[in-house]
């Protein structure tokens, strides 16, 4: 799969990861030997009731 970087420093992910993760709206990355790694993260809010 081929993706672009924008003017603007923005990956779109392709239609076929994304419907690998239909529910997910963040991913952390890293990058290991010049490879960028995604892995998908669920933001929960913090308990507020201490």
């Amino acid at each position: 799969m081929l993706a672009k970087k924008t003017s603007k420093k923005q990956i779109l992910l392709p239609k076929e990861v994304d419907k690998e993760f239909p529910y997910t709206e963040y991913f952390y990355f890293t990058v290991k030997e010049r490879k960028i790694i995604l892995m998908p993260v669920k933001i929960t809010p913090a308990d507020l009731t201490g």
